[in-house]
């Protein structure tokens, strides 16, 4: 799907994926430039999308940091993770999808981005290639968030508030902006192959699925014989009008 980075994007139902905490975010996306914001949200699922409440209940956000040629920053554009479970916990880390005066080498290519998440630990891939810990950064208090050490194992783990069995609770999702559908939080580009699944997936499977990826997107790879992960909670390919 196309978003033109205004008022366009998809919303999908609030369905049950993430309360155990343990399950997998998938997609493909290809950017055209940047909107000049300061983020762009490619998928935010919050408990609640009202001013009073947004950031105090549970969520998970993918977003870009988006810096094209022209920007002054000298930062690199990035992809963030940020989310909050349910006992008030918040894990955030982000890595270099280009780096600064690079953008052109991501600019109309299909990028994958995979977020697998377990109870402790957060394992994020980028074509199919597990990113290092050593690679993120982290915003903000390194206090106040449990990936600041490593998102591998994160310190202390996602756990329920007392009472509750539901680590996470969030609501419906929404692609290509975000959830409080701000105008200046749109994604400008395509998105595609929106996969959930309620495990968190191995390397062999995040390379498996990147490489199946590439034969269904406009630019093919030579064929893969693996047997790739099925049955996602959630498969969306968003291919009809490229």
């Amino acid at each position: 799907l196309h978003f033109n980075g205004n008022a366009d994007y998809l919303v999908v139902k609030d369905f049950d994926y993430e309360t155990d905490a343990t399950f997998t975010v998938s997609l493909w996306f290809t950017k055209e430039k940047c909107t000049g914001n300061v983020y762009e949200y490619l998928y935010s699922d919050h408990k609640s999308a009202t001013p009073g409440t947004m950031w105090t209940l549970p969520y998970l956000d993918i977003y870009m940091g988006c810096h094209d040629d022209k920007s002054k920053s000298g930062s690199p554009s990035i992809v963030r993770y940020w989310m909050r479970d349910s006992s008030g916990q918040e894990a955030m880390m982000d890595w270099p999808l280009a780096d600064a005066g690079k953008f052109d080498s991501i600019t109309k290519t299909w990028v994958h981005v995979m977020m697998t998440v377990s109870p402790n630990s957060i394992k994020n891939y980028e074509d199919g290639k597990i990113i290092p810990d050593m690679q993120y950064g982290y915003y903000g208090a390194r206090q106040a968030n449990i990936a600041s050490s490593g998102p591998s194992a994160l310190k202390p783990p996602f756990k329920a508030p007392i009472g509750s069995k539901k680590i996470f609770d969030f609501g419906d999702i929404h692609v290509g902006g975000r959830a409080d559908h701000s105008g200046a939080r749109r994604f400008l580009g395509h998105i595609a192959m929106l996969q959930i699944y309620d495990t968190q997936l191995n390397a062999y499977q995040a390379n498996c699925i990147f490489k199946a990826g590439e034969l269904l997107l406009p630019k093919a790879a030579p064929p893969n014989q693996n047997v790739c992960p099925s049955n996602p909670l959630l498969d969306s390919t968003f291919l009809s009008n490229m």
